[in-house]
């Protein structure tokens, strides 16, 4: 069978699976000594709660529905063009060339990284400041380089230096929403609210379909104890984002202070539907339950929220224990992701390939540099490379069924056809209630055998645990291939009844009838 079918059947490209690695989300992840990701909640529960991690907006449930992707890892903003857009920001061009795997360029050799990854913090720090400096210098006029650096002197206490960077950059560009993410971030840590609000709503005016940039607006909008126009940034965040536990926690937090109690009961609560474990959530829940008498209820979250903290404290070998480099190490992994994009935007991808190799060393769950080194790898037709880091990835996240289905169109691609499939049906075996795996393999199956009996049993089990028009056509197909006619009817008018006004729907089940006519006539001919 040809390739190009094969790779047609599992999904058109690497560049519409990968997440959203962008500077925009990144630039409020930094270090947690810093202020960026400061709690909205922290008024409301328990201030020994652990900081949370990088905000997770999509579900990666097995049995979800996984959300197409933007276009790619090295990309720096949502919704903007590769020629730049309203959050200012230089977009990688698309067709950014590496340089050859054998050649030595010399921004890359000259990029100021030790051999080893350094074992002390402030060698961790000052080989962070000195590749911020060499991005600055090795793009003189990218205000992107100059965010870099003014984000990494914030991240190691020079605030005055990344506030003079920072206000710079928004006389260069007024609408630059990363420089005033930072400026915000900076106000609120001077008690400056309402100066703070005003940055961040201006951050969120410019980049709309910023989850994070709006939980930082209502971040600063309970610090301005303006509580009800928190109250409604969040609102509509959760609608925006339903998947977004922690707009969810922050909401119940917001509503408990404004003693809306069955408002922040049903936040926390879906907060926990997302996320069983949230412990911020179920020490809300404590809360709401004492103020409403029902000291039962709070009883029985009260040991929830025990046994969550005990599993924490024996997975973590207690939190006393913690490894401050290693956490400080993992932090300045994120930025060199982001700077390695900004390399990247100025055409030097093979220094920002090492910068990401660095990031992967440093940090064996970031999931962004690998990512990243993945795309340049397609970039460089170099599939089984790219199927290196994507199988990294896959690993770290065995429910999200998006990069083993990358990995599968790649091996497709090299002409691998059994590892396509092995690959793919190792992940239905260990999820077999993930809908979309099912599809997609039984898509895989389809064009390897029309017809076949597992084509066919893969389609009724995504039908029958998530019916949808493409499952319902994609069944009907492989009924018709099997020349079991009244099944693939049947299977199209429970199509037609999902979607009554679908021309494609009656004209595909006219051209069965027809089919089958023409099958099941004696002679073969009408």
């Amino acid at each position: 069978m040809p390739v190009n079918r094969l790779q047609h059947a599992l999904v058109p490209n690497f560049l519409q699976l990968c997440l959203l690695a962008g500077v925009a989300c990144n630039c409020l992840s930094g270090c947690t000594s810093r202020h960026p990701e400061a709690e909205v909640s922290e008024l409301a529960v328990s201030p020994d709660l652990p900081v949370p991690q990088q905000s997770q907006v999509q579900s990666t449930q097995p049995d979800a529905e996984q959300p197409e992707r933007t276009p790619s890892p090295l990309q720096s903003s949502p919704g903007a063009s590769v020629d730049g857009g309203a959050d200012g920001r230089t977009k990688v061009p698309p067709n950014a060339q590496t340089l050859p795997r054998n050649s030595t360029a010399l921004r890359a050799a000259t990029l100021p990284l030790a051999a080893a990854i350094p074992e002390s913090g402030s060698e961790l720090i000052r080989e962070c400041l000195a590749v911020a400096e060499h991005l600055a210098n090795a793009g003189p006029q990218s205000i992107d380089a100059l965010e870099m650096r003014a984000r990494a002197e914030y991240e190691f206490g020079e605030v005055l230096q990344a506030k003079q960077l920072w206000t710079r950059m928004l006389e260069m560009n007024p609408n630059y929403a990363f420089a005033l993410t930072g400026l915000g971030n900076i106000a609120l840590d001077e008690g400056e609210f309402q100066q703070a609000c005003e940055y961040h709503r201006r951050a969120v005016e410019i980049l709309p379909n910023s989850a994070d940039q709006q939980l930082l607006l209502a971040k600063a909008l309970v610090s301005a104890n303006r509580l009800p126009d928190a109250e409604i940034t969040l609102q509509k965040l959760t609608q925006q984002f339903p998947d977004f536990t922690e707009a969810f926690v922050q909401l119940g937090a917001v509503a408990l202070l404004l003693e809306k109690l069955p408002t922040a009961e049903a936040a926390y609560r879906k907060a926990i539907e997302l996320d069983a474990e949230s412990m911020k959530a179920h020490f809300g829940l404590i809360a709401v339950a004492r103020r409403q008498g029902r000291l039962e209820d709070a009883k029985r979250h009260q040991n929830v929220y025990s046994e969550l903290r005990k599993k924490q404290s024996q997975s973590s070998d207690t939190a006393e224990a913690y490894d401050d480099v290693e956490a400080l190490a993992i932090d300045i992994a994120k930025l060199f992701v982001d700077m390695a994009r900004v390399y990247v935007g100025l055409g030097q991808n093979q220094t920002g390939e090492m910068l990401l190799s660095r990031a992967s060393q440093m940090a064996k769950t970031n999931i962004e540099s690998r990512q990243a080194l993945a795309w340049l790898a397609t970039q460089r037709s170099e599939p089984l490379e790219a199927v290196r880091w994507l199988s990294e990835i896959k690993e770290l996240t065995p429910h999200d069924f998006s990069y083993v289905l990358e990995i599968a169109r790649l091996y497709a691609a090299a002409g691998m056809q059994d590892q396509a499939k092995e690959v793919l049906e190792e992940f239905v075996e260990r999820n077999p209630r993930a809908p979309a795996a099912l599809e997609a393999v039984a898509k895989f199956q389809q064009e390897v055998a029309p017809g076949s009996d597992r084509s066919l049993e893969l389609a009724r089990q995504a039908v029958e645990l998530a019916p949808t028009l493409s499952r319902y056509m994609l069944l009907a197909t492989i009924y018709e291939d099997r020349n079991e006619f009244d099944n693939a009817l049947e299977t199209l008018a429970l199509a037609q009844k999902m979607v009554p006004s679908d021309a494609a729907v009656a004209a595909r089940i006219a051209r069965l009838q027809e089919h089958r006519e023409l099958v099941e006539s004696p002679t073969g001919e009408r």
